[in-house]
Parts: C-alpha cells; sequence; structure tokens
C-alpha cells in the first residue's frame, strides 16, 4: 500500500488540454493569525495537571494560482495555493504549506458526460487543511503540530436514460499520510452506482450501492490492517418549497474488518512491571495490558511498576530500561465479527433574500482519524450565510463529530514469567518525579518480568469515543473587483474518552487577511 499515490490531477490535466478559451486569474492573499495552542498540547495531563500552551502570532502569505474554462463541452478549473507562515515567538516551526485542486467535466454527448476532480494538502498544521477540506478535516485526531499530506481523487460517468432516468457510476480515492515516525498511512477507495428518476417536478427517487475498502499501515513492525463495506441505500430529493430543499441517501451498511493479528511484537527483554501485582488470566498466568506498555492510562486492572527497596531507607531503586529486545508472538484469536450497521446522509437546505441556511447529518466510515483503523464517523453540521449586499458576506458554522469503533475492539494482554536477571538499577529518592534522577546506578540479580506472548483479551467495550466540536464565524467585505478583506474566528476543542484515553485538548483560532484578484489573462 505504501507503494499508492492516488491522485486524478493528470487525468483532469489530460482533459483540459483541448480547451481553448481558457483564462488565468493570479492573486495574492496575506493572513494574520493568532493561535492559542500552536502545538496542539492537551489542556490536562493524566494526573489532571494543567499543561502550558504556547500561543503566537504568525503571518501566512502566498500567491493563489487559478486556471479555468467555463464554456463549451468542456469546463474545467484548476487551482493552486502557496503559503508560508512566520512565527512572531517560536522558532523551528516556520514552514511552506502546498494546496491544489482541479475539477472538470465533459459533455461527451448530450446525454453522457465525465467527471473528475482532485484535492490535495501539503500542510504543517491542521489549519491549512480545514480551509481546503472542512469538515473531513476535523476526524483527525493528532496530538501533535506535524506534516500531514492528503489527498482526496474522485471521477466518474453520468448518463440520462430517456428523459427521466439518469445511470451515475463513480470512484474516489481518498489518502492520508501522517509525516511522523511511525510511518503511518490510510487509503480508502470507493466505488458507487446509483440510478435516479425525477417522478414528479418537485421529486426526485432512486437507490444505489458503493463497496469501500479501507487500508491502514505503519513502519512500526505490525501487520496491515483494513476493513471492507458494503452498502445499499436509497435516494430521495425533494423541493419542498420555492426556498426548502431536502436531500436524503441512507441505507444499510455491512462492515467487514479484516483479521486481526499483529504477528510477532518487538519486546523488551524484560519488562519493568512486578509480576506479583499484575492482574491474571484464566489460566492463572499473571499478565500486563498492552495499553499500559504504550504509555496509556488503562482502567482497570493494571501492573505496578517495578520497584526495589534500598538502603538508605526512604530510597528506591529502579531498573534501567531494557538494553535488549526480543520478538513475543501473538498466539490470541484472531477473528473479527462482521457488523450491519448503517451509512446516511441527509440535508435540509432554505434559501431566502440575503439568507440561506443549511443542516446536515451523516453517517459514514472515516480513514482520516491517524489513529491506524477506520471508525465510525457521525457528523452534525449547521451553517447560516447573510448577505446584505454584492460586497458583504457573514457565515457562522459549526460542526460536532462522533467518532467511534466499527467493530468489537480485544484487549491485547502480554503474558509475563518471572525470573532472576542481572539488571542495572537506578537508585533514587522519589521514584515518581519526571524526569528520573539517579543518585548512583548498580548492578545487582533481581526478579523481573519476561514476557513470553501476546494473547487476546476480554472485549474492550468502549475503545473509541471521541468528539469533535469545531465553530467558526467569518466575515468578507469586498472593496473592489480586485481586494477583499477577511476575518475569521475559530473555536476547536477535541475529547478523548476511549478506553485507553481520557483527555481534552482546546483550541482558538482568530484569523485578519486581505486578498489582491489580478484581472484574467486570456490564455
Amino acid at each position: 500500500m505504501r507503494q499508492i499515490v492516488p491522485s486524478s490531477l493528470a487525468v483532469v490535466l489530460a482533459l483540459a488540454v483541448p480547451a481553448r478559451a481558457a483564462e488565468f486569474l493570479p492573486g495574492w492573499t496575506t493572513e494574520g493569525v493568532w493561535d492559542s495552542n500552536v502545538f496542539r498540547s492537551l489542556d490536562e495531563d493524566q494526573f489532571g495537571r494543567k499543561i502550558p500552551k504556547e500561543d503566537d502570532f504568525s503571518v501566512r502569505a502566498g500567491p493563489d494560482l487559478r486556471v479555468r474554462e467555463q464554456q463549451g463541452d468542456l469546463t474545467y478549473d484548476l487551482g493552486y495555493r502557496l503559503r508560508y507562515e512566520e512565527f512572531a515567538r517560536l522558532d523551528g516551526i516556520s514552514s511552506f504549506d502546498h494546496f491544489a485542486n482541479a475539477s472538470a467535466e465533459w459533455a461527451v454527448t448530450d446525454r453522457t458526460s465525465i467527471f473528475a476532480s482532485d484535492d490535495f494538502g501539503y500542510s504543517n498544521s491542521l489549519a491549512g487543511l480545514f480551509q481546503i477540506l472542512g469538515a473531513q478535516a476535523n476526524p483527525i485526531v493528532r496530538g501533535v503540530r506535524q506534516r500531514i499530506t492528503t489527498n482526496s481523487a474522485s471521477g466518474g460517468v453520468r448518463h440520462r436514460i430517456g428523459p427521466l432516468w439518469e445511470l451515475t457510476l463513480s470512484g474516489e480515492n481518498d489518502f492520508y499520510d501522517y509525516g511522523d515516525a511511525s510511518g503511518q498511512q490510510s487509503v480508502a477507495t470507493i466505488g458507487t452506482m446509483q440510478l435516479t428518476r425525477g417522478v414528479t417536478p418537485r421529486l426526485v427517487l432512486g437507490f444505489g450501492g458503493t463497496a469501500q475498502r479501507n487500508e491502514e499501515s505503519t513502519d512500526l513492525g505490525t501487520s496491515d490492517t483494513g476493513s471492507t463495506f458494503l452498502q445499499v441505500f436509497g435516494i430521495a430529493n425533494y423541493q419542498i418549497s420555492r426556498t426548502w430543499r431536502l436531500a436524503v441517501s441512507a441505507g444499510p451498511a455491512l462492515s467487514m474488518p479484516d483479521a486481526q493479528n499483529p504477528g510477532s511484537l518487538s519486546l523488551g527483554s524484560y519488562l519493568q512491571v512486578d509480576p506479583a501485582s499484575c492482574p491474571v488470566r484464566g489460566d492463572g498466568v499473571p499478565f500486563v495490558p498492552f495499553g499500559q506498555l504504550q504509555g496509556f492510562p488503562v482502567k482497570g486492572p493494571r501492573c505496578n511498576p517495578l520497584i526495589f527497596g534500598t538502603n538508605p531507607p526512604g530510597s528506591f531503586a529502579l531498573p534501567v530500561a531494557s538494553p535488549t529486545d526480543s520478538d513475543v508472538p501473538f498466539v490470541g484469536d484472531t477473528g473479527v465479527q462482521d457488523s450491519l450497521t448503517y451509512f446516511a446522509r441527509i440535508q435540509l437546505d432554505k434559501q431566502w433574500r440575503n439568507w440561506r441556511i443549511l443542516g446536515s447529518y451523516s453517517r459514514s466510515a472515516t480513514n482520516a482519524s491517524g489513529l491506524g483503523t477506520s471508525t465510525l464517523l457521525d457528523t452534525l453540521h449547521s451553517e447560516i450565510t447573510w448577505t446584505p449586499s454584492t460586497r458583504w458576506s457573514v457565515s457562522l458554522n459549526s460542526t460536532m463529530l462522533m467518532q467511534s469503533a466499527i467493530s468489537e475492539v480485544r484487549a491485547q494482554q502480554v503474558a509475563l514469567r518471572q525470573e532472576n536477571r542481572l539488571v542495572s538499577l537506578c537508585v533514587t529518592q522519589d521514584p515518581n518525579k519526571s524526569p528520573i534522577t539517579c543518585s548512583q546506578t548498580v548492578v545487582q540479580v533481581v526478579p523481573v518480568a519476561i514476557p513470553f506472548e501476546v494473547s487476546s483479551g476480554d472485549k474492550i467495550d468502549n475503545p473509541i469515543d471521541i468528539r469533535t466540536y469545531r465553530v467558526e464565524l467569518r466575515g468578507e467585505r469586498r472593496f473592489t473587483k480586485n481586494l477583499s478583506a477577511s476575518a475569521s474566528a475559530v473555536w476547536y476543542q477535541q475529547t478523548n474518552s476511549g478506553e485507553f484515553v481520557d483527555n481534552k485538548r482546546t483550541e482558538w483560532r482568530a484569523v485578519l487577511g486581505v486578498t489582491w484578484k489580478f484581472d484574467p489573462i486570456p490564455l
């Protein structure tokens, strides 16, 4: 999967070659930005202590380049934006971001048309992705500021069958690369067929089906994972009145996750836990929850750290990190049960005079979270736009997202046995202090916990429960046909209360920008 570079941009460019009446629209945008949490730090650590946040002002600027053709059988729109962001106080994080988009449609005959689109982002923060992907960027769950590459490519064919029927065949490929040491990537490939019929001038009904394949991979030595989804759905689009419109697409979906077999895991030759304090399996063997080894605050039974009493009184000895690793085999149950759910999209749109109100709900499977697994995503979105004149526009957008596990997940348990080993120990007065300060280092024969197998444990009832909230107030003022200014204020909060994690991160962001658009240049 790591060799996949999904993009329909080349297809769009190939379609655009025959066009003759294109125009080039250059522009430039400069923005002043204040961010309350540049590194997206958590609000509190696992002990309830507030984590200091880094806020800063920055300037984002760069060209807006666009080529389009709006007439004829072939129409297209190609765009590229380069942004350089320079921070006033924080060092070493100023960088370039790249965004590109393309769309094209070719009317092959009076009844048949071909369409394609592509959206690409290469950004060092989520801020830029919010601008080009909107709600699609909200499901991303990343606790650090890092470079993220995303590409969403789609294309298909529409064909009218007589005056009332229309058949649409389409495909989509969504790609995410999170650019950290884990080498995590995810790809979603989606194929859709739908058939609609105009029943009355106001009502369109139809049905269709979707097949979706999500795949996740990392460089951490674990096996790739994935899920397959099959859905059938019904369609109803109804023009309730001159200003009200309702669109519904919904139906059952079958989720078929791959077998969960991590293979052999690379673990320390001994683990810094006390096997006598660990929970035990049904066969009496002590184990440490794998989530504890990954640093998660595991809820329920867990092992105590391996601490040895020493002289003088009041001091403690802790094992120094194990110098070697060993491969521990996975012997647990690899089967994962299929599940039946539903996918849907419902949108209600109201337009009148200089107002527009839009509300929507959707449920789908997403590969964008960055958690290394696909999640079910429920999205509630509302938008109010006021356009008092041709020069003014004000909008209020709010989004709530709920992510959960698609199928049951079983905990992984690392089985332990106790052995006497020659171990380097760090003598300290406070074993809970971070970082630990060693008063001396000694070498002793001590009883330690040796991992010998990884098995699957009980079903995790709540492995993933992530809520994301985002509210944005935005205003835009056009002074001339070339010059416009915009301002926005954004509040963003993401909470994670799953089995292994219980945290929250909050961010405020204010942006004031100016855009200059040059006159179109015929090509």
